[in-house]
């Protein structure tokens, strides 16, 4: 990513940060250096000039902190539902997270509308005293390659036939994600759509031993190939049939804009900012939470049905290039991060 910058001509500069909402060993280390740290980026926007300063994640401040101290302009773009996100934690209410963050800043910009929910639910005051708006992230369409090479690559990688239904997962593999309801979803649908296939990219989250010995448990050996971390998921991604995101929490996923660009229908659970994406019945099928008995209808139902597939991916298709390219999002963020600096422009007070 550095080197990538570094083309495009922007100044990387490297700096220690630590996260404020986190685990317990990151909360636990937070404090530490917490002084110099802000002291040293406050630094660094002075010596580069800086107008604005943008964090890119709730979960960091330190940037905020340094903003505030030389008087620059903060915009503060949250990709995470905390209330939802388990693995993130603080010892502040999130009422008081989110009016710290609105203190700190001069916009809130959220990824999703249901990012927007989730901080108007714990802090409804937020949107009176700070610019609070939504800026869905794009992505770049890529060349998609060929369609046939992907679905070869993907069945001998596998072992699958090219006459099965590959259902793809893509995601780390922990509780967040999602992927031990996998497990439970195969149990229901080998009976009424035998020729469906599990075919999993990600590396181990912390759940892979107990998913691996849960499919041995049900003898479904057969019907999930576990492919780890690859760096070709795209390509694969390509080979299969229909894609499944599990997770009970996602702000705006990645990899179901990827999945709609490249023509695939998903099926997913209705949380966070999934339904923003998928138009239930129309590009995929939506199903309620922990409802698996639900999404093995939706996956019964796709792989008996190729014309629908082929219907639902072509319309996801449509509906990314048309809503969610990544030049749409450029502007709409370069749009709003020009108007705070117009709004409250002077230079960095530096010591």
């Amino acid at each position: 990513m550095e080197d990538k910058l570094r083309q495009e001509g922007v100044t990387v500069l490297r700096s220690p940060l630590r996260w404020w909402i986190g685990n317990p060993d990151q909360l636990r280390d937070y404090p530490f250096g917490r002084s110099e740290r802000v002291e040293k980026l406050a630094l660094l926007m002075c010596e580069c000039g800086a107008e604005v300063v943008v964090s890119n994640t709730s979960v960091i401040r330190d940037a905020a902190d340094a903003a505030r101290q030389v008087g620059l302009p903060h915009l503060w773009y949250i990709h995470e539902i905390l209330s939802r996100y388990t693995a993130l934690r603080t010892p502040l209410s999130l009422s008081d997270v989110w009016t710290q963050m609105a203190e700190l800043s001069n916009a809130m910009v959220c990824v999703s509308k249901a990012v927007q929910m989730d901080i108007c639910q714990f802090a409804p005051h937020v949107a009176e005293t700070c610019r609070l708006e939504v800026i869905h992230t794009g992505i770049r369409f890529k060349d998609r390659g060929d369609p046939i090479e992907a679905r070869t690559d993907l069945t001998i990688i596998t072992g699958f036939s090219t006459e099965n239904v590959i259902v793809c997962f893509v995601g780390v593999l922990n509780e967040h994600k999602g992927v031990m309801t996998l497990v439970d979803c195969a149990r229901h649908v080998i009976h009424d759509a035998s020729e469906i296939r599990f075919a999993v990219i990600g590396g181990d989250g912390g759940a892979e031993t107990a998913f691996r010995r849960s499919i041995k448990e049900y003898n479904l050996e057969n019907k999930f190939a576990i492919l780890g971390h690859r760096d070709d998921v795209q390509h694969l991604m390509q080979g299969a049939d229909i894609v499944v995101v599990l997770s009970r929490s996602e702000a705006f996923p990645l990899v179901v804009q990827e999945a709609m660009h490249l023509g695939l229908p998903i099926v997913a659970m209705a949380s966070g900012g999934v339904e923003e994406l998928i138009e239930d019945g129309k590009t995929g099928y939506l199903f309620p939470i922990g409802d698996t008995r639900a999404m093995s209808e939706c996956l019964v139902s796709l792989a008996n049905d190729p014309k629908r597939r082929q219907l639902m991916g072509e319309r996801g298709m449509r509906r990314i290039r048309s809503s969610f390219s990544e030049e749409r999002y450029v502007d709409l963020f370069a749009q709003c991060v020009v108007s705070i600096a117009a709004d409250t422009f002077h230079k960095a007070e530096c010591p």
